[in-house]
């Protein structure tokens, strides 16, 4: 077993996964634990208008296959022990423990662990997956990618020298008229400083999913850590990074989105009045007609929804139901540069951000602006 100052793994967790007193306790076994250690912690940011009680209710409920091991509440801290078993030729476990605590921002949560990315992918991502729509993941740019890096870049006052990409992933649009279908990915280990990455990034209109990166030795040390654009993230230096630089801006981003995306309902007190909002990209990229047929077929490739194209030349207006909220809008596209969706009777945070998201990864990534910042 490995042990640091004085403490095994075992000791660390039972410290970190206690039933705490306040978020202010638990932060500070975190903060002792990455401090001692140099190890690793991931971090995720989830959505959900229901109270935190609800939420960890829902997360260790969610599936057959996850099972509760225990839950240490006090007050708004909760420290969940959870194991999941699937497959079915061959048998696979994996358990591990998280911590979950509200944010400062409204609808967001925080989860902590320093479990592997066997427990966050088969099981925590399993079960957040599984509470839809309750639960939802984010979606951050990969201009808001850049911003998080480089304030990293700037907190440590490292240069292209120091601050290393040592990892990348990223769908990218395929220039080719044979080709079957609209976009590809790819990933791969590189060595490169931010500046060049990004740079690229916006030549070749990447939409950048995960960045590894790395630290050189300074004042504060060596680290690494790495961002994805599900609101996830992991870091090996100190606590308070983490918190300030990656955790609280991610945070704060997904709140205001989901805020923004809230309440469009047409109500019957606001005369079914409309409350349309904008997807707004940098560039012309809506100009000609096989741009439109792009989003068209980026739009069919959206699970558990189905459109229905009411006009497409020279102006497109699609409807699009969403089966797993039952929830409905239309789509127009209007001008070259934006794309204009208009929520219906019955609709929600979460599956509007849902088609904001999918487009930004199939078709192109756009900013979120309301009717009111730009009439």
């Amino acid at each position: 077993m490995a042990v640091y100052s004085g403490r095994g793994m075992t000791e660390w967790h039972r410290l970190i996964y206690a039933a705490h007193e306040t978020p202010a306790r638990a932060v500070e076994a975190v903060a002792g634990f990455m401090r001692e250690t140099g190890r690793n912690v991931r971090a995720l940011v989830v959505l959900s208008r229901i109270a935190a009680e609800q939420l960890v209710s829902q997360i260790t409920q969610s599936d057959a296959f996850v099972a509760q091991g225990n839950v240490n509440e006090t007050g708004t801290v909760f420290a969940l022990s959870l194991a999941r078993t699937w497959g079915r030729l061959s048998r696979w476990e994996s358990s591990g423990e998280v911590l979950a605590f509200e944010s400062a921002y409204p609808h967001a949560y925080y989860f902590l662990s320093d479990y592997d990315g066997n427990f966050w992918r088969n099981v925590l991502s399993f079960a957040i997956r599984k509470c839809y729509p309750t639960l939802s993941a984010p979606s951050i740019s990969t201009e808001e990618i850049q911003g998080l890096l480089q304030g990293l870049a700037d907190r440590f006052d490292a240069g292209p020298d120091r601050f290393r990409i040592t990892n990348l992933s990223y769908n990218a649009r395929i220039v080719d008229p044979h080709a079957r279908k609209d976009r590809e990915s790819d990933s791969s280990w590189t060595d490169r400083s931010l500046g060049l990455v990004f740079q690229q990034a916006r030549e070749e209109d990447w939409q950048v999913t995960r960045v590894q990166f790395e630290i050189l030795g300074g004042a504060e040390g060596s680290c690494r850590g790495h961002v994805t654009c599900d609101g996830e993230m992991g870091f090996s230096g100190e606590f308070d990074v983490l918190r300030e630089l990656l955790l609280q801006p991610v945070a704060r981003m997904a709140s205001e989105i989901f805020v923004k995306l809230d309440n469009r309902e047409r109500l019957r007190e606001r005369s079914y009045a409309t409350q349309p909002f904008f997807i707004e990209f940098a560039d012309d990229i809506l100009i000609s007609a096989d741009a439109r047929a792009h989003l068209l077929a980026a739009l069919s490739r959206m699970p558990h929804t189905s459109q229905s194209v009411i006009h497409a030349n020279p102006y497109l207006h699609v409807s699009i139901l969403d089966y797993l909220e039952d929830t409905s809008c239309e789509l127009y596209v209007l001008s070259p540069s934006r794309i204009s969706i208009v929520p219906q009777t019955r609709t929600s945070p979460t599956s509007l951000a849902r088609l904001c998201a999918h487009i930004a990864k199939e078709f192109g990534e756009g900013r979120v602006v309301d009717y009111s910042e730009v009439y």
